[in-house]
């Protein structure tokens, strides 16, 4: 701004000696004491010229357009360009740093997204020690009713053993009772064959009066023991109709536990895969988790390397714009004293030129003003008055060039402000692209201290995920002991139905020797009877030979008597 000002003085300058050069000429009219005038032109000259050899260290005599030009050619196309260089490089660095911010942004989504990544990993893990809760629970609920099923097992089996040791004194009763009849059976053969042998030897009357007594508390008591069977064999059906029942139930118990263990097997194999696919995302999150960590440890190593690069750039920059500041303030030096210079130098310039354009013309028309005619005085105003329009019309020139040099100075104070706040902004936006890369890497050392916390949680959530696996893995050995327990409780109850089912057959084979028995009763019964028929006839036959024996005697009575 201060250069412009600089500049913006020098066209005033230029624009007071264009108007100071305007009322000169105009000074140059036609007047009667042209030779006052010509003496008055030659003294100014002369002093000029003794003014002019005084300044020896100044710039000789030059035009105002070629001081134009040297001001515009020389020291300000020169700084211009220095200038342009200077922003160009300072836009390459801008994009840059541009590019090093995208680059910077894109790692920060990148280390946003891994983040995201982790935090769905670490609700995945979350949902997954859910699972692994409730399949705990499930699993204790499984065993509590396990436990209250081997109670239900228990109880039957003392069930059954009471059961069993009914049937057993109930059989025992029986084969005691089938003993009984049968020694009973043996000893009636024995005393009816020994009281058939006696009534042929003894007195037969008596035996058979004895047999009959004794044939009818036999039937008597062969009438109770059929009762007996009969009632033997009607519990024995209920107690059969029970035994094949209570096995049903037993039966359909066992199908339903084995199918508890089928299904609560399938379970756990079920669970011991979920368990291996969890402990196989926990292999692979800790594996992500330590690579992610890696990878933070090396970005902020490198955000750090580049914060660094960032400070030296700045403090580069910083350094860059003192100089710069200081090659403003030395060019507007050059410009203040080029000012200075210029102005004394124009001012005796513009007059020395003109007036020794003016005397050349004049000596070169050789004119003796002492012997001039009158005739030569009346042309002497058309010659001042031609040499005036030459004037004029050199002086339209100059005021032309300076109205165009008067442009170009304005384009370049236009170029020179568009330039200057470039620059500012520039300066500006490097600024606040430094305050957002500091507060970036502010942003990433909270990031980073806040993954550093979130990795101390994974590594406590590990831990807790280990301890878990540890009681999982005490589930599992429970599991496993619990499933060779019911597999020897299976093996025992297979071993217990094969035992029923012998002792069934049994059963059915002491069945099948008591139904031979009641038959053997029964055709022992059938031979009683017969034998019964056949006292009774022998009983006719013994009254009609007792008949007999009465007829003889009474014959033999009525032949003593007749003797």
């Amino acid at each position: 701004m201060e250069e412009f000002q600089s500049v913006s003085k020098i066209a005033n300058i230029f624009e007071e000696k264009h108007r100071a050069l305007a009322e000169e000429t105009r000074k140059f009219a036609p007047k009667k004491n042209i030779r006052q005038m010509i003496n008055r032109s030659k003294m100014q000259t002369k002093q000029t010229r003794q003014t002019t050899q005084t300044r020896q260290t100044r710039q000789a005599r030059t035009p105002i357009k070629k001081t134009m030009s040297n001001l515009e050619n020389k020291p300000i196309k020169n700084e211009v360009k220095e200038m342009e260089a200077k922003i160009s490089t300072l836009n390459q660095r801008i994009k840059e740093l541009e590019q090093k911010i995208q680059n910077k942004d894109e790692l920060i989504i990148e280390k946003e997204n891994s983040v995201i990544q982790v935090k769905e990993e670490l609700t995945k893990v979350e949902e997954v020690k859910r699972n692994l809760i409730g399949l705990v629970g499930k699993y204790v609920d499984e065993i509590e009713d396990l436990k209250n099923y081997q109670n239900k097992i228990e109880e039957e089996k003392k069930k059954q053993k009471e059961e069993e040791l009914k049937k057993q004194k109930e059989e025992e009763l029986k084969k005691k009772a089938i003993k009984f009849y049968e020694k009973e059976v043996q000893t009636e053969k024995e005393n009816s064959n020994q009281n058939l042998n006696q009534t042929e030897k003894e007195n037969s009357n008596q035996n058979l009066n004895q047999n009959l007594e004794e044939n009818v508390n036999q039937n008597l008591n062969q009438d109770s023991l059929l009762q007996t069977i009969k009632e033997l064999k009607i519990q024995n059906e209920d107690l059969t109709r029970e035994y094949q029942s209570k096995q049903t139930k037993k039966k359909n118990k066992l199908k339903l536990a084995l199918e508890q263990n089928k299904t609560l097997t399938s379970k756990i194999e079920e669970q011991n895969l979920l368990i291996n696919e969890l402990k196989k995302k926990q292999d692979q999150t800790n594996q992500e988790s330590n690579k992610i960590a890696k990878n933070l440890t090396q970005n902020i190593e490198q955000m750090q390397e580049q914060n660094k690069i960032l400070e030296k750039q700045k403090q580069n920059l910083e350094k860059q714009n003192e100089g710069l500041k200081q090659e403003n303030i030395q060019v507007k030096n050059k410009l203040e004293e080029k000012m200075n210079e210029t102005q004394d130098e124009d001012e005796d310039s513009f007059s020395v030129k003109l007036t020794t354009d003016f005397f050349e013309k004049l000596d070169s028309l050789n004119l003796d003003f002492d012997s001039v005619n009158v005739t030569d005085v009346d042309e002497l105003p058309m010659f001042l008055l031609k040499t005036i329009e030459e004037g004029r019309e050199h002086t339209i020139k100059l005021q032309l060039s300076i109205v165009e040099e008067s442009k170009k100075l304005k384009k370049l104070k236009k170029q020179h402000k568009i330039l200057n706040e470039n620059y500012e902004n520039e300066n500006s936006n490097l600024i606040a692209q430094i305050q957002k890369l500091q507060q970036e890497r502010d942003d990433i050392l909270s990031e980073f201290t806040h993954m550093e916390n979130e990795y101390l949680q994974l590594k406590m959530r590990e831990e807790m995920v280990q301890n878990d696996s540890q009681i999982i893995a005490k589930i599992q050995e429970e599991n496993n002991q619990l499933t060779q327990e019911i597999s020897e409780m299976d093996q025992q109850l297979i071993q217990r139905n094969e035992d029923l089912e012998q002792l069934y057959l049994q059963f059915t084979e002491s069945k099948s020797e008591i139904d031979q028995k009641q038959k053997e009763i029964v055709f022992l019964q059938n031979e009683i009877q017969k034998k019964n028929l056949e006292i009774e006839s022998s009983l006719k036959t013994i009254k009609e030979f007792e008949e007999i024996v009465d007829l003889m005697d009474a014959e033999i009575s009525h032949l003593k008597s007749q003797n």
